[in-house]
C-alpha cells in the first residue's frame, strides 16, 4: 500500500454476535420521567428518614431477636429499612404509583 492512500478502517476482530448484544437505549417517554421525579420526592422526603430510623432500630433489636423471638418484628423493622430501596427501584423503573 502506498503512503498516503486513503482506505477505510475495517475491524476483522468485531464477531457478528457482538454486533448484536449491543444494547439499544431509547428515550424515556413522559409518564415514566413523571413518576421518577413523583418517586425522587417520595425518597428525599419520606423514605430515606425512615428507613434511617428504623435501619438503627434495627441495629438495636436484630441482636436480641434469638434471645427473645422477635423474629417478626425485624423482619418488619428489615423491610422499612429497605424503603429507601424500593423507591429508588420504582424511579429507576418509572412505575407509577397507583
Amino acid at each position: 500500500m502506498a503512503f498516503g492512500s486513503q482506505q477505510p478502517c475495517t475491524d476483522t476482530t468485531e464477531s457478528p454476535a457482538l454486533k448484536h448484544s449491543q444494547i439499544k437505549v431509547g428515550m424515556a417517554g413522559c409518564n415514566s420521567c413523571f413518576w421518577g421525579i413523583v418517586w425522587l420526592i417520595i425518597l428525599l422526603v419520606l423514605a430515606w428518614p425512615i428507613s434511617i430510623f428504623l435501619g438503627g432500630l434495627y441495629g438495636f433489636i436484630a441482636p436480641l431477636t434469638t434471645c427473645v423471638g422477635l423474629d417478626h418484628l425485624t423482619e418488619l423493622l428489615m423491610e422499612g429499612a429497605n424503603l429507601g430501596r424500593t423507591c429508588a427501584l420504582n424511579m429507576r423503573h418509572g412505575k407509577p404509583l397507583c
